[in-house]
């Protein structure tokens, strides 16, 4: 998804689930790839469009950020209780920095 909007060369890493099913459950993914980047909770945000990604977030202390572009509904992403949400890939920045900002107070 992130090569069809042409935005994958923004990341330093993408994972997904491996094909032998291992970490089926987004938790424990999220939980591997802070411990792969060495990547702090406090310092990290999690954006995602389904449920299991703003869940995945809160299990592993991560604010989180509901991408309303990906296949997920406005209602899923609120309901599961992202932090705040995002329409376009345009509105991540200022999405992180309110999100960083609200963080420090």
């Amino acid at each position: 998804m992130l090569a069809r909007i042409g935005i994958s060369a923004l990341f330093d890493d993408i994972l997904g689930t491996p094909l032998d099913g291992s970490m089926d459950d987004k938790r424990l993914l999220v939980a591997h790839l802070l411990v792969k980047q060495g990547l702090l909770p406090s310092s990290s945000v999690m954006v995602g469009d389904r449920k299991e990604d703003i869940v995945s977030a809160q299990h592993n202390h991560l604010l989180s950020i509901g991408a309303q572009w990906g296949y997920g509904s406005l209602q899923e992403l609120t309901s599961s209780g992202a932090h705040r949400l995002c329409q376009w890939p345009a509105d991540l920045h200022p999405a992180i920095d309110a999100l960083a900002l609200a963080s420090r107070r």
